[in-house]
């Protein structure tokens, strides 16, 4: 528990970051409340490779409703026979988490504060008013340029965008607990209140959480115990779009051009003069500021932006299991458990009524409003007995055998409006659309159900040799699977050889040598993550006109009625469809020097995931065009280590604790080199990046390999890979991949007397990213990098290694190429804390049980040579095809926090 305090994580997954060999932490965005992007071992599906998350015994979707101080351990499950125990839903390990419960003896309380003031990271170098000017001069013509700045923009105005956007946040937390116990009950309550106001301006990304864990148990006879554990959420929130990766409001930021001033001051363009004689709904501040809109953007400006739009989310939620323990006879344990977790969703978003383009004066957009609400209810029901049998010759057996039954219903409702009837709040409810509106209301339940039947045995002999057999049976009812294929079957098998207990070894024991032992094990695990509903079956689809997604008007007038038309859909169903499958081989090496204070683990894995969900293009003449199917493979193997050395010497203690995982990933099979699927792009399928294919990473990066700017005229080169005179897609190639050769991780600890020190980083390496930010369509005037500026060809810098400002506009294959893709490996220190806690003399004094007050500087220094505004945000949590696209997310944030943990 003490590796989840006193961070500024807010959520608890975050601080498994390079402390766990084996799992990549990937904080994908900065935003106040984002959720990580776990992976375990590698990425195991083209779609999502998200983990099985077990909180005491509950399946959880994320951890994201459980405050850190209420958790009392971590475990992730690695390898497949670990793991083999949760089966169909465990082919992307999984994660353990018990929360705290009460000890016997006194009632203790404590109470943990913490404040926290960051600061944007780091800032995009880009092209100022000057640069700008000159670039786009170059890149149309100096006429058409300037006749375009005549019209449309005001001298002497320079604007740093990140600057204006980005602020100071601030974030507070608070935790108090009480806890307790007796020779019967225990008890742990736990309150926690979160308020996150995070670094854009304008309090549109704040995260307000107020949280409960609420844990008992009570001995009720010898033989039956109830233990209950149960986690309580409200939370708000307000969030800014950064996975669009088109027009996310984030990337706006970088792409806005210096010479739109934020506010119009005394003079401004004509047409804007124009726009507000004539009354069009310009956008202001509180000062009633005009806020300057931009002909290069096409809209308002980033800060703009935030003014005319909302996004507003409310969360409740109760998880928690109640767990019935009855010991018959001498150990034999039965445990009945009822898990459940009950939880509303409800999402809101606003665009005001506002003058769109400083170039039509009739772009006026209309007030909008949309709203969407989610009911969740999962109960699960388990029943399950272990029994241990000493045999005292042959060794110890422990016995468990179960069934589990799991049942969801998920009912959720979505209504919009394109024009409501006054801007003013308390109209902004779907009930005061206009009577000119276009509407649209949909909303449906989906129900699932899942029954499980496990077992388990175990074998221990003299501490020396160990062996464990696994196996699960899994199925869903018809939602995923089709009736006569929607079994699973999932087993396992590991052995253990503690060779330090061999009388052989005794000789080493003792002199340095303490401890070591010898793991194998290999077992099936299955993946539901990328089933959708009835992906297997053929379907009819109902037409509607007017929908959020633009299907077309299937409602037709007949008989003095609307009659809603529907029509076949366009997926083949495949009825033989089955889960995704892993198979993993692990073999591991434990060691113990000098009485435990060295502490040396290896791991080696090899685990291949066949039957890949991929929906491919239908193969027959049926008017459908697309099938789901079991096809591919993918493999993922590599070796984990871990050292750890503590000691101390006289009132000082120190530890280092450090871990580096080595990963190969590959598309091992699918239909042949050269038949790929097409992943994630920019604008257009011309600016489609990443790729699936066989013989290559997880959607690796495809593209042209850029060559330089040609001397001469100032044009784009490429390899022409195939060498037949020009250059098309049969010259791109792979030009890296967004998955991590390796990660790594330390940790530094320090203490002397009351004094205490960590220091605490992460990093990876071998990873590209596509800087995607400015990919633009030859039509877009968005600002630049620098680093494209100042080594761009001109006619007096022919040497110049990056086009010319035309060629940099016009030619898509720029893009397309390894001029964006950048090798995107860093290491960040996360922490550097210091504590001082009070002398045992001051405690008693003051009459509390511990007093520690600290500071710590969190994510201050980044070491990377990626040009952006930090390696780690990008858009895998959009889309696991974007992995290695950096399009432009929440930016992360170096932050000072102090705080204070009392205990009484």
């Amino acid at each position: 528990s003490d590796d989840f305090l006193n961070t500024s994580n807010t959520n608890a997954a975050a601080s498994m970051q390079g402390k766990v060999s084996g799992v990549q932490v990937m904080n994908n965005s900065g935003a106040p409340g984002a959720t990580p992007t776990l992976r375990i071992r590698g990425y195991s599906s083209n779609g999502s490779s998200d983990p099985l998350y077990i909180v005491d015994g509950l399946k959880v979707s994320d951890i994201s409703h459980l405050d850190a101080n209420s958790i009392e351990s971590m475990e992730v499950l690695k390898d497949a026979a670990s793991a083999a125990i949760y089966g169909a839903e465990a082919g992307n390990g999984v994660v353990l988490i018990t929360t705290k419960t009460g000890n016997k003896g006194h009632t203790q309380v404590s109470l943990d504060a913490q404040w926290t003031f960051s600061k944007l990271a780091n800032k995009v170098d880009l092209m100022n008013a000057s640069e700008f000017k000159t670039f786009y001069s170059e890149a149309i013509g100096s006429d058409a340029f300037n006749s375009i700045y005549n019209a449309y923009c005001v001298d002497g105005v320079d604007t740093d965008w990140q600057d204006e956007f980005y602020e100071t946040g601030v974030m507070q937390k608070y935790n108090l607990a009480l806890t307790g116990g007796n020779d019967n009950s225990s008890f742990f309550v736990g309150l926690g209140y979160l308020y996150n106001d995070g670094i854009v301006v304008m309090n549109k990304d704040y995260y307000d959480r107020i949280s409960a864990q609420i844990n008992a148990s009570y001995k009720i006879k010898p033989w039956l115990e109830v233990v209950t554990q149960n986690t309580v959420l409200v939370s708000t929130s307000s969030s800014l779009s950064e996975s669009n990766y088109q027009s996310g409001m984030l990337k706006t930021v970088v792409q806005a051009d210096p010479l739109t001033p934020v506010v119009y001051g005394s003079s401004m363009p004509s047409n804007v003069t124009a726009a507000i004689a004539n009354g069009q709904s310009m956008i202001t501040n509180s000062k009633g500021e005009y806020y300057g809109l931009s002909y290069f953007l096409g809209d308002l400006n980033p800060v703009g932006q935030l003014e005319y739009s909302s996004n507003k989310y409310k969360t409740q939620s109760l998880n928690g299991s109640t767990s019935f323990n009855l010991t018959p006879i001498k150990n034999l344990v039965f445990t009945s458990r009822l898990g459940y977790s009950i939880s509303s969703y409800d999402a809101s978003a606003r665009v005001d009524t506002r003058w769109k383009s400083i170039e039509d004066p009739t772009s006026d957009s209309v007030l909008s409003l949309s709203k969407t609400t989610y009911q969740n209810r999962y109960y699960q029901w388990e029943n399950f007995a272990n029994y241990v049998w000493d045999t005292k010759v042959a060794g110890t057996f422990s016995f468990m055998a179960g069934m589990s039954y799991s049942a969801s219903e998920v009912d959720y409702t979505y209504g919009q409006t394109d024009e409501l009837q006054s801007d003013l709040d308390n109209f902004y409810y779907l009930s005061y659309s206009s009577s000119t509106a276009t509407d649209y209301v949909a909303g449906a339940p989906t129900y699932k159900r899942k029954l499980a039947y496990y077992g388990r045995i175990s074998w221990d002999w003299l501490n020396r040799y160990s062996a464990q057999i696994n196996f699960r049976a899994d199925a869903y009812d018809t939602s995923y699977l089709d009736a006569d294929h929607r079994w699973g079957y999932f087993p396992s098998a590991s052995i253990g050889w503690t060779f330090s207990e061999e009388p052989f070894m005794k000789g080493l024991v003792g002199h340095g040598f303490t401890y070591g032992k010898f793991r194998a094990s290999y077992g099936v695990n299955g993946s539901i993550s990328n089933l959708g509903s009835y992906a297997y079956a053929a379907s009819l689809v109902a037409g509607t006109s007017g929908t959020a997604s633009g299907v077309s008007n299937m409602a037709y007038y007949m008989n003095d009625g609307l009659y809603t038309g529907v029509y076949p859909s366009t997926t083949l169903a495949n009825p033989k469809l089955r889960w995704e499958r892993s198979k993993q081989l692990d073999l591991g090496l434990d060691l113990r020097f000098f009485d435990a204070r060295l502490i040396f683990t290896a791991d080696y894995y090899h685990k291949l995931t066949d039957g890949l969900l991929i929906n491919s293009t239908s193969q027959l003449i049926t008017g459908t065009s697309n099938v789901y199917q079991n096809v591919g493979e993918i493999t993922n193997k590599g070796v984990e280590l871990e050292l750890e050395w503590k000691d101390s010497i006289g009132d000082f203690k120190y530890g280092i604790k450090g871990n580096i995982s080595f990963l190969d990933n590959e598309v091992s099979e699918y239909l042949g080199e050269g038949t790929r699927i097409d992943g994630q792009g920019f604008l257009s399928s011309s600016y489609i990046m990443t790729y699936f294919e066989e013989g290559y990473p997880l959607w690796y990066i495809r593209g042209y390999e850029y060559t330089g700017a040609d001397p001469t005229t100032g044009e784009a080169t490429f390899a022409d890979l195939n060498n037949d005179g020009q250059i098309n897609d049969s010259d791109r190639t792979c030009l890296g991949s967004g998955i991590p050769d390796f990660t790594y991780g330390f940790t530094l600890t320090a203490a002397w007397k009351g004094f205490d020190l960590s220091v605490y980083g992460a990093g990876a390496n071998g990873n590209s990213l596509v800087y995607s930010m400015f990919s633009a369509s030859t039509d877009s005037y968005f600002n630049r990098p620098t680093w494209l500026y100042n080594d761009r060809w001109t006619s007096s810098n022919t040497s110049g290694w990056m086009p010319s400002a035309l060629y940099q506009v016009n030619d898509e294959r720029f893009y397309n190429s390894s001029a964006f893709v950048f090798d995107a490996s860093y290491f960040k220190i996360k922490q550097i804390q210091l504590g001082y806690s009070l002398p045992q003399k001051a405690l008693d004094f003051l009459g509390l049980t511990s007093l520690r007050v600290y500071a710590s500087l969190e994510n201050f220094f980044t070491f990377t040579d990626y040009p952006g505004s930090d390696p780690e945000v990008n858009s895998a949590s959009y889309s696991a095809a974007a992995l290695a696209l950096d399009t432009g997310g929440y930016p992360s944030s170096k932050a000072f926090m102090f705080g204070l943990n009392l205990t009484f």
